[in-house]
């Protein structure tokens, strides 16, 4: 949440991290993904970049692949080297814990 409040950006999260972001908090926008809100997904189809943190960005978190869309610029933050890039095309990945990485881009 620090890195988003001082960056004023909004957050999406996928079901098992829903509670990374109180769901009143003004930055969340919700689930996004396949079991979702629209208006999460609509969020993260009109942003110019995306940070994945701690997913493995499969099929329910993109809603298969298409949120975001393919080709939007995309970066994830992840402790697995094996899912790095894995299931979504990167301009970007960063190997550690989410929560020191974070930390270190605030």
């Amino acid at each position: 949440m620090a890195l988003a409040e001082k960056l004023s950006i909004p957050v999406a999260t996928s079901l098992n991290g829903k509670d990374s972001i109180p769901g009143v908090h003004p930055l969340s926008v919700g689930v996004c993904g396949t079991y979702s809100r629209e208006s999460a997904n609509r969020v993260v189809n009109q942003a110019d970049l995306v940070c994945f943190v701690g997913t493995e960005t499969g099929g329910m978190t993109t809603h298969f692949w298409a949120v975001p869309k393919i080709g939007v610029a995309a970066i994830q933050i992840d402790s697995d080297p094996e899912a790095l890039g894995a299931n979504y095309p990167l301009k970007a990945s960063v190997l550690g814990d989410a929560k020191v990485v974070l930390s270190k881009m605030t």
